[in-house]
C-alpha cells in the first residue's frame, strides 16, 4: 500500500507492498499515533484512495486541472463498499481525462439543488412587488405558496412538463377550470422570470393544457335573490361592503380598499385612484383619470355609518395598511345564512354576479344608456375604445349621477320589499 496524494512528485511516495485498497483493508486502517487524519491512495487506480479522520472515513479522488490539484469525497466508506467506490472513481477521473471537473460539477449540483420553486417565489414576488396592485399582488402570492406548494421543494430545472400537468389535472378536480387556469399562468409567469434570471432554462408550463374555462357568465340575480342577500348580510366590515358594491356597482377588492381621502361627502362623488382598478391599464392607454363614481344617498347613509378610527384612512379592514380580506370565508357564512332565512340555498352566484346584475337593470327596467352604464362600471365600452376613445373626453358626469341616483332608490325599493317611489333627480354635483 502507497501512502501518498497521487499527483505529488514521486520523491513524496513512499515504498510499500503494492496492495488495492477493499472494504476490510478499509475498515482496518487507522490514524497514526500523533496525527489528526490519514490519506490511502490505492495502487491499482491512481488517484483513488481513503481519507480518514478520528469519526469518519471517505472514499475520495484527488486529480490536477491545469496548475490546481483537486479533490473530492465520493461518499463514507460505511454506505459505499470499495468495489462501487473503485468504479465510481474511474468514472469521475476518466471523466477529468476527458476535460472534466467532477469537484466543479459536485458544486454546480449543490447551488442547483439550492434553487427550488419554493425558495425563489420571494425574490419573484419582490421584482414584481412595485408593478403590482394591492390585490394583485397578493393573489399571486397566495396562487405560488398554495396553489403550486407540492413542487415546492423540487429543483426548477428538474421540474417537468409532467409534473406540472398533472398538478394542473388536481388543482381543476379541487378549485374548478377558471382557478386553474390563473394558477397556470401565474407559474408561467414565474418560470419566464426565473428564465432572465438565469435560475433554469426552460419554462416547463409551456404546452401543458389550458384548462376550458367553458361559457362566460351570464348570471343575473333576480329582485328576490338581492333582497335575500341583503336581508342576510351581517353587521360589520363584511355586510357594507357588500351593500356598497351592490349600490355602486364597484369591484368587491375596489370597495375593501376604499379610503376616507377618496371620497367627497359632500358632492356625493367616490375617486377610485388608477392604479386600484382592475381596467388600469386600459385606462393608462386611453390616458383616462382616476374612475369617479357617484354616490346615490342611500350609499352614503352606509358610509356614515362606518367607524373612523385614528390614523387609519381605509374604511374596512383590520390590519394597519391593508384594506379588507376574507371574502371566500365570508361569502361561505353569507349563502349559509341565506339558507337558513329562506329554507333553500341560491342557485351557485358570485359576488361579480352583482355588477352584472346592476348592469342589466339600469337598461332594462331603468332605461340608462349603455354608454352612461359603461361609465359607472368602469367599462371600457365602444364609447372609449379605439379611435373613438382618443376623441370622446366626455365624463358623462350629470348623466351617471342620475343613473345612480335611479339605481340606488330601486335597489332600496327592493330590500324594503315596496314599490320604487318617484325621486326628483338630482342636479349635476360634481
Amino acid at each position: 500500500m502507497a501512502v501518498f496524494p497521487p499527483c505529488f512528485p514521486k520523491s513524496a511516495v513512499w515504498n510499500r507492498p503494492a496492495m488495492k485498497l477493499t472494504q476490510p483493508v478499509a475498515m482496518a486502517l487507522s490514524i497514526p499515533a500523533g496525527q489528526s487524519e490519514l490519506l490511502v491512495w490505492d495502487d491499482d487506480v491512481r488517484g483513488f484512495g481513503i481519507r480518514i479522520r478520528p469519526t469518519k472515513r471517505t472514499w475520495i479522488i484527488q486529480y490536477r486541472v491545469g496548475t490546481k490539484q483537486r479533490r473530492l469525497t465520493l461518499a463514507d466508506v460505511d454506505k459505499l463498499d470499495a468495489a462501487k467506490a473503485r468504479k465510481a472513481a474511474k468514472d469521475r477521473l476518466a471523466a477529468v481525462q476527458l476535460g472534466g471537473d467532477p469537484q466543479a460539477d459536485k458544486a454546480e449540483a449543490r447551488a442547483r439543488a439550492a434553487i427550488t420553486l419554493g425558495a425563489k417565489i420571494d425574490a419573484y414576488l419582490s421584482a414584481r412587488k412595485p408593478d403590482l396592485r394591492p390585490g394583485t399582488y397578493r393573489l399571486i402570492k397566495s396562487t405560488l405558496k398554495r396553489h403550486w406548494k407540492p413542487l415546492h421543494g423540487m429543483e426548477l430545472h428538474r421540474i417537468s412538463k409532467a409534473h406540472v400537468a398533472a398538478r394542473l389535472s388536481e388543482l381543476r378536480a379541487q378549485k374548478g377550470p377558471t382557478a386553474t387556469l390563473s394558477s397556470r399562468s401565474r407559474l408561467s409567469s414565474f418560470f419566464a422570470w426565473a428564465i432572465r434570471e438565469g435560475l433554469c432554462d426552460q419554462n416547463p408550463v409551456v404546452g401543458t393544457n389550458k384548462p376550458d374555462k367553458g361559457k362566460a357568465r351570464t348570471r343575473v340575480m333576480a329582485p328576490e335573490e338581492l333582497c335575500s342577500i341583503w336581508a342576510a348580510l351581517p353587521d360589520g366590515d363584511f355586510g357594507r361592503i357588500i351593500q356598497l358594491a351592490m349600490i355602486t356597482g364597484a369591484r368587491r377588492h375596489e370597495v375593501a380598499g376604499m379610503a376616507w381621502s377618496e371620497i367627497d361627502m359632500p358632492k356625493g362623488a367616490w375617486t377610485i385612484p388608477l392604479a386600484r382598478l382592475k381596467q388600469h391599464r386600459s385606462f393608462e392607454k386611453l390616458e383616462l383619470e382616476d374612475h369617479k363614481i357617484p354616490l346615490p344617498e342611500f350609499a352614503l347613509e352606509i358610509i356614515r355609518t362606518v367607524p373612523r378610527r385614528s390614523g387609519r384612512d381605509l374604511l374596512f379592514g383590520a390590519k394597519e395598511g391593508r384594506p379588507f380580506i376574507g371574502f371566500h370565508v365570508c361569502k361561505d357564512r353569507l349563502d349559509a345564512k341565506i339558507a337558513e332565512m329562506t329554507g333553500a340555498r341560491l342557485a351557485p352566484w358570485q359576488l361579480r354576479d352583482l355588477r352584472r346584475t346592476i348592469d342589466t337593470i339600469m337598461q332594462d327596467d331603468l332605461s340608462v344608456l349603455p354608454h352612461v352604464a359603461d361609465q359607472v362600471l368602469g367599462h371600457i365600452g365602444p364609447h372609449k375604445a379605439g379611435v373613438q376613445g382618443v376623441y370622446n373626453r366626455a365624463t358623462y358626469w350629470a348623466d351617471c349621477v342620475k343613473a345612480m341616483a335611479l339605481w340606488g332608490e330601486h335597489l332600496r325599493a327592493i330590500v324594503e320589499r315596496r314599490q320604487p317611489k318617484l325621486i326628483p333627480l338630482p342636479a349635476q354635483r360634481a
